[in-house]
């Protein structure tokens, strides 16, 4: 189970009985945003005042094995501060809360392409089926494909603002906004 906190930065726990395994403190502001797992790496952020601070990419430590948790590299500059990355493969996606998309190689975090999309977003990037789903406040959905070229593939109007992260299940797309599912 991994956590993030600006106590304790990034830690892991036992999901069976609770116990830590290991933390490292990188944080120096409040987290908002979730952590991100994508196979042995971790990506965690943290901010203040409306703005992403901090952002890590941390290769998790493995207690059985004596491995460390340790910093694999830092994510510099304007960053994220509510919305939550999104990694498919071997890419990194980061959308800003104010309407950047970053496209990134998840193991050593070169940029491939960085573009901004309208709106404001509280809702985090999902990719489903090979497409990059970004939700705006106003209820505004911007579809763009996933890999190394930018392209926006669509747009929808809920006509109502959300703040929700969209879900899928059953092959399915769930979209909350403020009243309607």
């Amino acid at each position: 189970l991994i956590l993030t906190s600006w106590a304790h930065g990034v830690a892991s726990l036992d999901p069976q009985s609770g116990n830590p395994l290991w933390e490292l403190p990188v944080f120096h502001n409040r987290t908002v945003g979730s952590p991100l797992v994508a196979g042995d790496l971790i990506v965690a952020s943290s901010g203040e005042g409306g703005i992403g601070r901090e952002m890590f990419v941390i290769r998790a430590g493995i207690p059985e094995n004596g491995r460390k948790p340790a910093i694999h590299y830092e994510i510099r500059g304007s960053l994220p501060y509510v919305t939550t990355p999104v990694a498919y493969k071997g890419l990194l996606y980061l959308l800003f809360d104010k309407g950047i998309v970053i496209c990134q190689r998840l193991e050593n975090g070169d940029i491939i392409w960085k573009e901004r999309i309208p709106g404001e977003y509280f809702s985090s990037p999902l990719v489903l089926g090979g497409k990059l789903y970004c939700l705006s406040r106003s209820g505004s959905m911007v579809v763009l494909s996933t890999g190394e070229k930018y392209q926006v593939l669509g747009k929808y109007e809920f006509g109502e603002a959300t703040h929700a992260t969209p879900a899928a299940a059953d092959g399915l797309l769930l979209v909350r906004t403020l009243s309607h599912l």
